[in-house]
């Protein structure tokens, strides 16, 4: 499936590139030799102006690079160059010449191997003799940061289900994983019939006991969840508590926490037992979390917003130095 959305890419960009050959390089201020193949409408750049491009770089048959295959498009705000960038720098070069263009254009962008490889000898994905070719896509024009930052986050969203379809896929083909998980499964079910306990296994793999009803949808991806969270060893003491804003889909929180946040609506409450693999793992968070511990959390979504809340009170557990890493 990538390939082939590569190699979209790749020929819908050949085939205006072979309708355009009357354009003349010129060449950037860095020493690229570039063309701009105009789409003759759409808003101009300015500075100020905040652009969404799309890139591919690649040498004759070989993609080494492609935005379109990864969902993830440029944003950039333009502004005036104050220094000649580097013939190497061919982000710097772009952004640079984003000022010659408007919204629809194409540029192209052929840069020397041999030239890239003499400024820096370490680069083993080059082979002398090559043209390292770049293409660019100016996608969209915005004014204003708001416009920019609603579609950006559309952009992660779409990225972020194709990545978690593909995460779920590689975590249930981890011989290693999958042998943690079921050694850690057994600890929870056993716990879970010692204590009368029903709860629901996540495809993940972690538990969910539903303790009160919620309202409303779930969070949406990019949405803060602002959680009531208590962390506990199965022996019921509590190593960390307090109110924690959850950005869904980019908070930096261990696999389990997250994922069972993302299901809650506003108001749910739940307690979640967490497997090591989806919590800490085999180093543990010492002093309070042990290695290939099996956690406990407690979580109520108090209020699900697109802006994030003012903080209520700070986690006591700071696990890495980070109190998003729950």
């Amino acid at each position: 499936m990538k390939s082939s959305k590569i190699a979209f890419g790749v020929l819908a960009l050949a085939i205006t590139f072979a309708a355009c050959q009357n354009v003349e390089f010129k060449k950037s201020s860095s020493g690229i030799p570039y063309k701009i193949f105009s789409s003759k409408k759409g808003d101009s750049v300015r500075v100020g102006s905040i652009v969404k491009y799309n890139v591919i770089q690649k040498t004759k048959d070989t993609v080494l690079f492609s935005s379109y295959t990864n969902k993830t498009p440029f944003y950039v705000e333009v502004k005036p160059q104050t220094e000649k960038p580097a013939y190497a720098n061919i982000r710097a070069t772009v952004e640079g010449l984003l000022l010659n263009s408007k919204e629809g254009d194409s540029l192209y962008l052929v840069q020397s191997a041999d030239s890239l490889i003499k400024q820096n000898p370490d680069i083993t994905f080059y082979k002398k003799g090559q043209q390292v070719i770049t293409t660019i896509k100016v996608e969209k024009v915005y004014k204003n940061g708001d416009e920019a930052n609603a579609d950006a986050l559309k952009e992660q969203a779409v990225g972020y289900e194709q990545n978690e379809k593909e995460m779920l896929d590689r975590f249930k083909k981890d011989t290693a994983a999958q042998n943690s998980l079921q050694r850690d499964s057994k600890i929870i079910e056993d716990y879970l019939k010692a204590h009368n306990i029903n709860a629901e296994k996540d495809k993940w793999g972690f538990y969910i006991e539903k303790l009160a009803p919620g309202e409303g949808p779930e969070p949406k991806f990019g949405q803060f969840a602002n959680v009531s969270y208590k962390g506990m060893h199965l022996s019921g003491e509590v190593f960390d508590q307090g109110v924690y804003p959850v950005q869904v889909g980019l908070a930096q929180v261990v696999k389990g926490f997250g994922e069972a946040v993302s299901q809650l609506s506003k108001g749910e409450k739940v307690r979640v037992y967490i497997p090591s693999i989806l919590g800490y793992g085999p180093s543990g968070n010492p002093p309070k979390i042990g290695p290939n511990e099996v956690l406990i959390f407690e979580l109520q979504t108090l209020d699900i917003s697109d802006k994030q809340p003012a903080p209520q009170t700070q986690p006591q557990q700071q696990p890495n130095g980070n109190p998003q890493q729950k």
